[in-house]
Formats: C-alpha cells, sequence, structure tokens
C-alpha cells in the first residue's frame, strides 16, 4: 500500500531525515521550493510552522526534457540548459518556472561527483538558477 503523501514548502533551511526522504543522507530544504513528504510528517512541519501546505508544482515543460536530453549528450550547458535561466536583462521567470529550472540542475548535479567537470559547468547555471529564483519570489510578493 503506497504511503499517502502531501505537497509542502519550507520556510526555514529545515533538515529532513533521510529515512523520510527515503534518501541516503538527511538533506536541508531549499526556502520556498515544493517537496512532497509523507502526509504524517508534512502535517507536523506544519503544525511546527516550519512548512507550510502547497499545492503541487506543475508539470515541467518540454524544454526540461530537451535539457535532459542535451544533458546526456553532454551539451546542456549550452543552448538547452541557458534556456531554462533568464539572461541577466532579461524578463524575471515565475516562480514555478524557476523552481522548475532550479530542481532540473540541481536533479543533474546529484548524478554527479565534485571533481567532473560537468558538475562545475552545472554549479555555475546553479548560482544563476537561484538568482533567477530569488527574482521571481521577490516579483511575486510585490
Amino acid at each position: 500500500m503506497a504511503t499517502k503523501k502531501s505537497w509542502v514548502s519550507f520556510t526555514s533551511a529545515t533538515p529532513v531525515p533521510a529515512e523520510i526522504l527515503g534518501e541516503k543522507e538527511d538533506r536541508r530544504m531549499m526556502i520556498g521550493t515544493p517537496v512532497q513528504l509523507p502526509a504524517d510528517y508534512a502535517a507536523h512541519m506544519i503544525a511546527d510552522r516550519f512548512a507550510v501546505a502547497v499545492d503541487a508544482p506543475a508539470p515541467m515543460k518540454s524544454v526540461t526534457k530537451a535539457a535532459r536530453k542535451a544533458s546526456a549528450a553532454g551539451s546542456a550547458t549550452g543552448k538547452a540548459q541557458a534556456s531554462l535561466i533568464p539572461d541577466p536583462g532579461g524578463v524575471v521567470l515565475s516562480v514555478a518556472d524557476a523552481q522548475a529550472a532550479y530542481g532540473v540542475i540541481q536533479s543533474e548535479m546529484e548524478t554527479l561527483t565534485e571533481d567532473q567537470p560537468r558538475w562545475q559547468a552545472l554549479q555555475a547555471d546553479l548560482d544563476d538558477a537561484a538568482t533567477a529564483l530569488a527574482q521571481a519570489q521577490d516579483a511575486a510578493r510585490s
């Protein structure tokens, strides 16, 4: 029987135990990023005001599939990955789009080790995606 899950967004960089996430190590949650957790644990985090309930994020757009495909070919640093992140003078992404871009890059980085050149290139992209996410969150607040 599958465990019921709920979507939450953390209000602080709260660590979540590995056994809750089904991972090998505990992970600090990114503020404002939706994450799906077991319903009981999510309710506990909401009750303790570490998180708020949110709707499931919108499915990732086709550009995400293109980024993954290009990544597998080793060329995602260029065209496909850059299309996920706005240029410095460009339009601010929606929060959902910025979170999706950040998530794609972070997911790819988790499959690599820090000594790989691809990981190092993605670190710069991740920094850009974090900036884009902060800009989107600021724009959403105003």
